[in-house]
């Protein structure tokens, strides 16, 4: 009995783990380029995006250019917001996904690379 609760605790807990979010837009403001994520909305790249995220890792889509990021490690700066130290092509990088509870919205920044708003289009999977 005690081996079947040990299983199914970690069963669940496995499942919990194991989310992915999918995030989809059009448009993404380019942070490398003005190092403000607020301008760079301002001026949109207008293409196709897709943002994946996982426990480990991130996969942004823009138009056919993949950036693939690994988690280090997260914590939770408030309520709403998400903070991921990680690893791209073994630079670091910090990704912060916010949830937007006035539009019930998402923003996701990479700091210094992209960011993109009023992401309503957000898919979870376990």
């Amino acid at each position: 009995m005690k081996s079947i609760l040990l299983l199914s605790s970690v069963l669940i807990a496995m499942s919990a783990t194991s989310q992915t979010t999918t995030f989809k837009t059009n448009k993404w403001g380019n942070t490398k380029l003005t190092h403000d994520w607020a301008e760079a909305l301002d001026n949109p790249v207008s293409e196709s995006v897709t943002i994946v995220e996982t426990p480990s890792s991130f996969k942004a889509t823009f138009g056919k250019k993949i950036k693939i990021y690994k988690v280090v490690n997260s914590s939770k700066m408030d309520e709403n917001t998400m903070v991921y130290n990680t690893l791209s092509n073994a630079k670091p990088y910090i990704i912060k996904v916010m949830y937007i509870d006035s539009d019930k919205t998402y923003a996701i920044l990479c700091e210094n690379e992209w960011a993109v708003a009023n992401v309503t289009d957000a898919i979870v999977a376990k």
